[in-house]
C-alpha cells in the first residue's frame, strides 16, 4: 500500500511494504554450513529470492556464499561432499572455459566486514548491491536487467537506503549505485 503525502506543492510518496525474501530453497545450505561450522560467520542468497524482479524471465539461478577469505576452502569441501555444485570466487574468464552448467550453482566470494554481511539471509540492500558486482564480475545478467531489478525494488519496497549507501561504498561501487538512486531521491541527498 502506497501513501501519498503533498509537501510544499510536491508529491512525495511514503513506501509502507517492507521486502520478506523467500529462504526456504537456501534452508538446507545454511542448515548445512551451521552443523559443520557452527562458529562461522556468512550470509547467502541466491537469484532465485529476487527472480520477480527480472524483467526478462530467468532460467538458471545462482546462490552466492560469502565468507572469510580462509573459510571459503573448507566450506567449498564440504558443499561439494553434500553433492553441490560449488566455485569459488571465478570470473569471467572462468565462465567462459567452464561454463555453470548445473542448475543453482553455488559461488563463493570473500566477506565484506559490514552489518548486513553479518545476517546469514542476506537482507535485500546487500543483495542489490552484491547482483551489481556479480553482472560486472561474471555477467550473469547485464546492466540494462540489472537496472530493472533496482528500479523493482525501489518502486514497491521501502529500502534501508544509508545501509544500501553504506554497503555500496564498502564495495567500492558507491558512485555507480548513487547513479541509480538519482532516478528515484532527491539529488541533493544522494
Amino acid at each position: 500500500m502506497k501513501i501519498t503525502f503533498i509537501v510544499l506543492g510536491k508529491v512525495i510518496i511514503q513506501i509502507k511494504r517492507e521486502i520478506k525474501l523467500d529462504s526456504k530453497s537456501l534452508k538446507p545450505i545454511v542448515n548445512l554450513i551451521k552443523q559443520k561450522s557452527p562458529f562461522l560467520e556468512f550470509s547467502v542468497w541466491s537469484t532465485e529470492q529476487i527472480k520477480f524482479a527480472f524483467h526478462h524471465l530467468q532460467n538458471r539461478f545462482y546462490t552466492f556464499i560469502y565468507s572469510e577469505s580462509d573459510s571459503l576452502e573448507i566450506l567449498r569441501d564440504r558443499l561439494i561432499e553434500a553433492n553441490y555444485s560449488v566455485y569459488l570466487n571465478p570470473t569471467k574468464n572462468d565462465l567462459m572455459k567452464n561454463p555453470f552448467i548445473e542448475q543453482n550453482s553455488i559461488i563463493s566470494r570473500n566477506r565484506i566486514n559490514h552489518k548486513l554481511s553479518k545476517e546469514q539471509f542476506a537482507p535485500i540492500e546487500k543483495i542489490l548491491v552484491d547482483l551489481y558486482i556479480e553482472t560486472e564480475w561474471i555477467g550473469i545478467t547485464d546492466l540494462e536487467e540489472y537496472s530493472c531489478v533496482f528500479e523493482y525494488f525501489m518502486r514497491n519496497y521501502r529500502l534501508n537506503i544509508s545501509l544500501l549507501l553504506d554497503y555500496a561504498e564498502r564495495r567500492k561501487i558507491l558512485s555507480e549505485i548513487k547513479e541509480y538512486l538519482r532516478n528515484y531521491i532527491n539529488p541533493t541527498f544522494v
